[in-house]
């Protein structure tokens, strides 16, 4: 089959078998007018970043970590056709720099030290002198490095790209008399086989009927390498369509095609903004992280170590990296015949499936999430292949799965309030109050009282932040306007500043006409009563302000200011109250605040927290209700608050202390079950026990 992967020695090879130049019956390489010419810079100090330093110091550092080890150079690009003088080569349309300066380089071993001249005078480059390659000032100066000839003295070349060739050559003997002093010959040998058989550069090998400077300007302009992924994509589809023989070349390409579109299909759903987050934690590398746990799934790379080094070379992208084309070299390696890389492409095809199957079943989603979240790195992608490959059978593994990340949990379960009085997480505690509430969100009680998962709404993991409290939000805002230390003074500039928007931002004179209507309110009502029945002229002053009116006194604003002050005052301090002293029959002992309780806290998605941005409830209400009206997806739970499925009821659009009370009860009710269900589910029978 056609190759892909050449080391440094084959790619200026003429052998018919493992050649890159004889493979493709070409003589040489050749430059073309349309390319520029030999530019890289280079330094006689070696951690100097020209590129010419970089590339030799790269293998270098590759060969000196592990000799054993390969190390992949960038691709290059290139295309059969004819050169001036008749010739068939192969026409470098992106890379001509390095194979330039690797030819360079085997000059110098070759020149200096006496081994083997393995590039010899393959590449060609136009002349602007009468067109003809053998007339090029340039390609009289490169192939005088591989024949002997006296090479100029810097000063007398007029011609840059001869100057920078020259120089390069000049600075790469410098370079390796620093790192090899002395007897430099025999100590080099063994960096110089490490160069020549295990150094390795892809080779993209284009149609030649495409126009080269269009290719050219394309990748130059874009400066895009192709990732391991799309290079996988390319090796499968090209020796996978060919598994029956004989078969005529349109046959071979409506097979590649078809593979194509299914691949391609694969591709968008993985990438897609739900998807890859769910499964890969975030959607930068969802391809790539798919095609490695195809490979952790067959056992390709079992030792810890080496999953690890393929799981981080997904972020090398430089094009000098050590790790780069690794996930695609070991795909490579178990490709030795056509039918090898269609059992590949059907076992990429049968994981898909799986992980569709998954993400689409409600009740296995928010379990396998569930699971998934905050797992890391290999972990992560060796979990997804276990769930997976569960099949139908899938609950009770996971569900153990489930019972074993909360055990060592110390709550009291023996009854409701011995759970209420010894719960201790809060804001405070972000990773296990956001453990809890994911819980509540993605599981629910069977109609034995069995432990399940949601099976009616998908959590929105895709949404939700890996940081500790960026996916906590408090219902009633942390730090409202008006309960913030502000004084009268401070609080007159807010209401001028807010005076638009009063309804959004501040605790009201309309929210407290609402609260001490409310029964369920009686604490908090009796004190608004109190105020609003003292204060008339301050409450008049308040509703022509949110009516749109402006006091017109100095004097007036202070005295609304101050009335807002001591309003905020009587509604928000019965947040700051403890949980023992507000229901101490349930929560004994808990010395946490309500504000800061399970009973003030949901989970938002990133859409939510940005848009939530500290209002107070009745705002995150509407801007909640504006979400849903856009297709966002709303936690169950969050929703259920928000809309006072969860508190007291009473008017939608208010939030007390009593809400915040109740929430708590609930939903630690509801924890309390669940955490007794999970602790009897017996996962060798299925069921509870």
């Amino acid at each position: 089959m056609s190759k892909l992967l050449y080391t440094v020695k084959d790619l200026f090879s003429k052998d018919s078998q493992n050649g890159c130049l004889g493979i493709n019956g070409a003589t040489g390489y050749y430059i073309a007018p349309y390319q520029r010419g030999y530019k890289w810079q280079s330094s006689d100090v070696w951690n100097s970043p020209d590129q010419v330093n970089t590339l030799l110091r790269d293998v270098y550092d590759a060969w000196k970590r592990n000799p054993e080890s390969t190390y992949y150079l960038q691709f290059i690009t290139v295309k059969r056709a004819v050169d001036p003088e008749n010739r068939t080569v192969l026409e470098v349309i992106d890379g001509q720099q390095r194979l330039t300066t690797l030819s360079i380089l085997a000059a110098v071993f070759h020149d200096e030290y006496s081994f083997d001249d393995f590039a010899g005078d393959t590449i060609g480059y136009y002349s602007r002198t009468d067109g003809r390659t053998s007339e090029s000032k340039s390609k009289k100066c490169l192939s005088g490095f591989h024949t002997g000839q006296p090479d100029p003295k810097e000063d007398e070349i007029d011609d840059q790209t001869v100057w920078f060739m020259l120089r390069a050559r000049n600075n790469i003997k410098s370079l390796l008399e620093l790192q090899w002093p002395g007897d430099a010959a025999q100590n080099l040998e063994p960096f110089f086989n490490y160069l020549c058989d295990k150094t390795q550069i892809i080779v993209n090998l284009v149609q030649n009927t495409i126009s080269s400077e269009k290719i050219f300007e394309n990748l130059n302009g874009r400066k895009v390498l192709l990732t391991d992924s799309e290079l996988v994509k390319g090796l499968l589809l090209c020796q996978a369509a060919r598994t029956s023989s004989p078969v005529s070349y349109p046959e071979i390409l409506d097979r590649r095609t078809d593979m194509g579109r299914t691949w391609d299909e694969m591709e968008r759903w993985l990438s897609s903004e739900k998807v890859a987050p769910y499964f890969f934690g975030d959607m930068n590398y969802a391809t790539y992280d798919f095609l490695l746990l195809v490979l952790l799934q067959n056992g390709w790379s079992p030792q810890e170590e080496e999953s690890g080094n393929l799981y981080l070379a997904r972020e090398e992208q430089s094009p000098a990296s050590t790790k780069r084309y690794r996930l695609f070299n070991k795909f490579y390696e178990h490709i030795s015949s056509a039918e090898d890389a269609l059992a590949i492409f059907r076992c990429i095809e049968d994981t898909y499936w799986r992980m569709r199957d998954a993400f689409e079943d409600v009740e296995r989603h928010n379990a396998f999430g569930f699971l998934l979240f905050r797992k890391k790195g290999v972990e992560r992608l060796q979990l997804i292949g276990t769930l997976t490959k569960l099949g139908n059978n899938w609950r009770p593994e996971t569900m153990r799965k489930i019972k074993e990340g909360v055990k060592s949990r110390a709550e009291n379960l023996d009854s409701p309030e011995a759970f209420y009085a010894s719960y201790r997480y809060d804001y405070n505690s972000p990773e296990s109050i956001r453990q809890d509430l994911l819980m509540v969100n993605c599981f629910m009680l069977g109609k034995d009282d069995s432990f399940m998962g949601n099976d009616k709404l998908p959590f929105p993991f895709y949404g939700l932040s890996e940081e500790d409290t960026k996916s906590l939000e408090h219902v009633q805002c942390q730090k409202p306007i008006g309960y913030n230390g502000e004084d009268c003074e401070t609080m007159v500039k807010k209401l001028k500043e807010r005076k638009k928007d009063i309804q959004d931002w501040f605790f009201t004179i309309r929210a407290a006409n609402r609260i001490m209507h409310c029964d369920q309110y009686s604490d908090e009502a009796e004190q608004i009563r109190k105020l609003l029945n003292n204060e008339k002229d301050a409450v008049k002053l308040a509703e022509e302000l949110e009516n749109g009116e402006d006091p017109d006194t100095e004097e007036k604003w202070e005295q609304v200011a101050d009335f807002y002050l001591r309003l905020a005052e009587i509604h928000y301090a019965r947040f700051e109250l403890r949980l023992c002293k507000l229901a101490p029959g349930q929560f004994a002992g808990v010395e946490t605040s309500l504000w800061h309780s399970i009973g003030n806290l949901v989970l938002v998605t990133g859409p939510l927290n940005s848009a939530f941005n500290n209002r107070v409830f009745s705002e995150k209400r509407r801007v909640l209700r504006d979400k849903i009206n856009e297709g966002e997806t709303v936690p169950p739970h969050t929703f259920n608050v928000f809309s006072k499925m969860n508190g007291m009821g009473g008017y939608a659009d208010c939030w007390c202390a009593e809400d915040a009370l109740a929430n708590a009860e609930e939903t630690l009710l509801l924890l309390y079950k669940l955490r007794k269900a999970l602790e009897s589910f017996d996962s060798n029978e299925g069921g509870k026990k």
